[in-house]
């Protein structure tokens, strides 16, 4: 079990107030509409925290005093370098989703690429490090290869580096 706590209450904290700002339609105010988190999307926690932190700024005039609580407690720097950090897995969701090619053979290379994203620096703070081994970590356990990805990636001409 890997511990996400930092990374976690930013997210909690986020989608408290997405929910509360579209379920009051103050969001009119707002030069971009709020998304709010689903289970049922892939990348919903990227495009959640990504509008969010575009409109970091803007969020302060609408908000009550309760919600103005709750966004004292969110570290924009954080936010912002979590949503650099998961733009390249929302691109490689978008990427393995395209209907109209095929994408077999850019599974190995995606997921290699996204574990080395996942490798710790040591000028990480702790809450990015937590974040990057949760991630790392999950990808290894749940993202499985199988022989037709192995042989698709190694067989396709763009792949002649592996």
């Amino acid at each position: 079990l890997v511990d996400c706590d930092i990374a976690q209450e930013l997210f909690n904290n986020v989608k408290i107030i997405v929910s509360n700002i579209r379920r009051s339609h103050k969001q009119q105010n707002l030069s971009k509409k709020l998304i709010l988190y689903s289970d049922t999307r892939f990348n919903g926690a990227y495009a959640m925290l990504n509008v969010f932190s575009s409109i970091f700024d803007e969020l302060v005039q609408i908000l009550d005093s309760k919600l103005l609580t709750t966004y004292s407690r969110i570290n924009d720097d954080f936010l912002l370098d979590i949503c650099r950090f998961l733009l390249p897995f929302d691109t490689v969701i978008k990427g393995l989703s395209d209907d109209r090619r095929p994408t077999l053979h850019r599974v190995l290379p995606f997921k290699q690429y996204l574990i080395k994203k996942c490798e710790i620096d040591n000028d990480d703070n702790e809450g990015f490090k937590q974040v990057k081994c949760f991630l790392g970590k999950r990808l290894d356990e749940k993202w499985e290869l199988t022989d037709e990805h192995l042989i698709a990636a190694v067989l396709h001409p763009n792949n002649k580096h592996l």
